[in-house]
């Protein structure tokens, strides 16, 4: 059985541990020193951790950082939002979820990073060589600084994230991604994940970066996609820049079924659409994008818009479109209508809720029919939430009132993806709350005393109903008994 944390203190006492964590509450206030190591599994439940990521001490130069120093365990279904990594000095390489991830000395227990969001979250690093060479201090993405055969899916960053690095004097390396700065070992996988924001590099005589990751060897990355726009300021000759990767080290990176939107610019030598030396299948990137060749093909803004454009990819439960309005979108994403709650005579609270199982979206949009006939695909739809989703469940609801009592409403949750005009894309099953309300059962009326013209021997007949304070309240008699 998994051990619950709700505390930054318990958060911080699974160092070194190889057991099961769940997270049971968000956590608010994260402000402790790295967790060095870390072998079990850790389930963040779609909880929510925020704070300020701190550095970690090695040697005399190197200082890394992230919640965690060294990761050789399983992490998943954590959101991260509102964290800042901020550090200036000597050689530096981390992340907001780690400094590293990596196998231990058993191959079987690869690592599996998946369902990471971040939102809102930055990096800002400003560094020096303490001498002439060059060192990997700038191995920085939000997951990790580095990964080593780690298996990453369904991690997300969202487009108010950024990274900033900037090298005083210029013999500094930089390798940045939006989620690795750098990918070694001789089998690592990175699927359905999606990335937007930006990065920022300035002063390095050398730079790798790209949307998803800066360098990267023996990787496949499918099912993928970059919204990051790049600009680098570089002194060197030893520049790359790539939509979905800036560069390869020792062996190739495969892609497939990937797009790049992002845009590349500065003074890097080489810019690529996708990323050097790849062998891509099925891959696409924007064609003012400011890269050219490094795989895949150039499309322009309206195709990319188009679902032919993308030959072989599975919109039935990978990928998903708003056909002339966006680019494709990562997710399995639907909506739910779920049953009504503090129903009373003219009105109720209706509920709902999205089920994001893929990235952030752009613009979404929930909402509600609802009226009094089965059939509500002619009423209007009423737009109660709109802005940035990212994995997970989102809860909607509505209350409603002004409605005639004793009678059977019928509504149904809605769900528009892109921008405007909305037109739902999907929608729930549709239920209904209301009804009479007799104690006798459905559609029965019954009889009680009632004071009719201050003459109590006279009985009335008709329906009471309860009102939202849980009140019965009299309507009307239908006639007098004598």
């Amino acid at each position: 059985m998994a051990t619950i944390i709700t505390t930054a203190a318990g958060l911080a006492a699974i160092n070194g541990s190889s057991g099961s964590f769940e997270l049971g509450a968000d956590i608010l206030d994260w402000n402790l020193p790295p967790i060095e190591t870390f072998y079990g599994d850790l389930d963040g439940k779609g909880y929510t951790i925020t704070g300020t990521i701190q550095t970690y001490t090695l040697g005399t130069y190197n200082k890394y950082a992230g919640l965690f120093y060294r990761c050789y365990g399983n992490v998943h279904d954590i959101v991260f939002e509102d964290c800042t990594l901020s550090y200036s000095g000597v050689p530096f390489s981390g992340g907001i979820l780690a400094a590293g991830i990596s196998k231990d000395t058993d191959p079987a227990k690869a690592p599996e990073i998946y369902n990471i969001t971040f939102i809102n979250c930055t990096i800002t690093v400003n560094a020096n060589s303490p001498n002439s060479q060059h060192f990997y201090w700038g191995n920085v993405g939000f997951l990790a600084g580095w990964v080593d055969n780690v298996g990453i899916s369904g991690c997300f960053v969202d487009s108010d994230c950024s990274i900033s690095l900037t090298a005083t004097p210029n013999s500094v390396y930089s390798a940045a991604g939006m989620l690795v700065g750098s990918q070694y070992g001789t089998s690592n996988y990175m699927s359905n994940c999606g990335v937007e924001g930006s990065i920022d590099c300035y002063g390095m005589s050398a730079i790798e970066a790209g949307g998803l990751c800066g360098e990267s060897q023996n990787i496949t990355i499918q099912d993928c996609l970059s919204k990051v726009n790049i600009t680098t300021i570089s002194t060197g000759a030893f520049s790359y820049l790539g939509g979905i990767y800036g560069s390869v080290s020792n062996n190739g990176t495969v892609t497939v079924n990937c797009y790049n939107s992002g845009t590349l610019s500065g003074t890097a030598t080489q810019k690529y659409g996708i990323g050097i030396g790849t062998t891509s299948t099925s891959c696409y990137w924007l064609d003012s994008c400011g890269g050219s060749g490094g795989g895949g093909e150039s499309k322009t803004d309206t195709q990319l818009k188009q679902q032919a454009t993308f030959a072989d990819w599975d919109f039935a439960t990978i990928w998903g479109i708003d056909e002339g309005v966006d680019y494709p979108y990562l997710g399995n994403l639907t909506i739910v209508t779920l049953p009504a709650t503090e129903v009373w005579a003219t009105g109720a609270t209706i509920h709902g809720a999205m089920n994001n199982e893929g990235s952030v979206l752009t613009y979404a949009y929930m909402g509600f029919q609802w009226g009094p006939a089965s059939d509500v695909s002619g009423e209007t739809i009423h737009w109660l939430y709109s802005g940035t989703y990212g994995h997970g469940l989102h809860p909607i609801q509505a209350t409603i009132s002004g409605l005639l009592p004793d009678r059977t409403y019928y509504y149904r949750a809605c769900l528009h993806i892109g921008a405007p005009p909305m037109t739902p894309n999907t929608y729930g099953s549709t239920l209904s709350f209301g009804g009479p309300t007799s104690i006798f059962g459905e559609g029965w009326e019954y009889v009680t005393a009632k004071k009719v013209e201050d003459d109590v021997s006279k009985l009335a007949v008709g329906r009471y109903y309860m009102d939202k304070s849980g009140n019965f309240v009299y309507e009307s008699a239908k006639h007098r008994i004598a």
